[in-house]
């Protein structure tokens, strides 16, 4: 996981960052969707999950959606949302595991995911009118807050 320094993810509030660009949407079906996966380790809770859409894409498709899950296809760290021209620059906690959301209700407030064995987060990318492999450009960074609940390992111990 391309973790941040203590000193990034102290001024932003995440842990972990990845950018994802036209380079790493390859499927060639027409419409069919690609997921980008990140590990998650084991005894780790994923707190926050949210996006900066720094270019949107376009090129050879006529929209495309962006979601985040626990599996494939799955919407519980963010709900399926425009990252095509014309969609929202900034997106965060529209899923069902992490409910607290400008706006939203602490009190129904659902404020994440536990893993308690290694699985992984789940980024799809959903295209509509041809394949990902057409797109010509685009860019996104996704920013994730992940707790460790392990304890720290003294050396020696």
């Amino acid at each position: 996981m391309p973790r941040l320094t203590l000193n990034e993810a102290a001024l932003r509030g995440y842990t972990h960052e990845y950018t994802i660009n036209t380079d790493d949407l390859t499927n060639t079906s027409s419409g069919a969707t690609q997921d980008i996966e990140i590990d998650v380790p084991a005894g780790t809770v994923v707190q926050d999950l949210g996006y900066k859409l720094s270019t949107a894409f376009s090129g050879g498709v006529s929209a495309i959606t962006l979601a985040a899950g626990i599996s494939s296809g799955g919407t519980e760290f963010l709900t399926a949302g425009s990252v095509y021209t014309g969609g929202t620059t900034y997106v965060r906690n529209t899923g069902s595991k992490l409910s607290i959301n400008e706006g939203g209700s602490d009190a129904d407030a659902t404020i994440g995911h536990t893993y308690s064995a290694a699985g992984k987060i789940y980024l799809q990318f959903n295209p509509t009118g041809a394949a990902l492999s057409a797109l010509t450009a685009g860019e996104v960074t996704v920013q994730v807050r992940i707790l460790d609940l392990n304890p720290s390992q003294e050396a020696g111990e």
